[in-house]
């Protein structure tokens, strides 16, 4: 009820959601971030909802035939794109979905999305890209540039890591 206080959307009105982010496109006080969200939604009242949520109104903007909704003076905000589909985060990410959409911006690479695919059906899935070289770079920090033993050199190689999390029975089964 909280979240539903703050941002208007009542978390009860979308059966999926698929986060994402891309740190490598993070700069000083910009982040890319975004959800979309599969569900039921009705632009007018989701709107007024937000608005009398938040005390003021919304900024709209149009992008590729979609209409762009921020919060003044912020980098965020979210665009209706159907009745059943929702994007939300940062407004670059939001133009990236709806460039996507409009098949004018290729969708993410095809190693992430068969990374996350090899998943199979599980509540929560987790497939993040890898930059290259980040991994090493991380590793020489944390070792302070003394050689690290042979298992976390494997490591600097990852360029995809996966991670699910299902019900099996009464418990929760990670993989990865």
């Amino acid at each position: 009820s909280e979240a539903m206080d703050i941002g208007g959307l009542d978390l009860r009105d979308f059966e999926e959601a698929w986060i994402f982010g891309d740190i490598s496109q993070t700069n000083g006080d910009k982040d890319y971030y975004g959800a979309i969200l599969r569900g039921s939604f009705e632009e007018p009242g989701l709107l007024a909802n937000i608005e009398s949520a938040g005390g003021k109104g919304l900024a709209s903007t149009g992008y590729q035939g979609c209409t762009i909704h921020t919060w003044s003076g912020q980098e965020a905000g979210l665009a209706v794109l159907s009745s059943d589909l929702l994007v939300t985060g940062s407004t670059t990410a939001i133009a990236d979905v709806i460039a996507v959409r409009e098949g004018n911006l290729p969708s993410v690479g095809e190693d992430l999305l068969a990374a996350y695919d090899d998943l199979g059906d599980a509540i929560l899935k987790l497939a993040i890209a890898v930059p290259p070289g980040l991994l090493e770079q991380k590793l020489e920090e944390i070792t302070n540039g003394t050689s690290a033993p042979p298992a976390l050199n494997a490591l600097a190689d990852v360029q995809i890591a996966g991670i699910s999390m299902a019900k099996n029975g009464q418990s929760l089964a990670f993989s990865s």
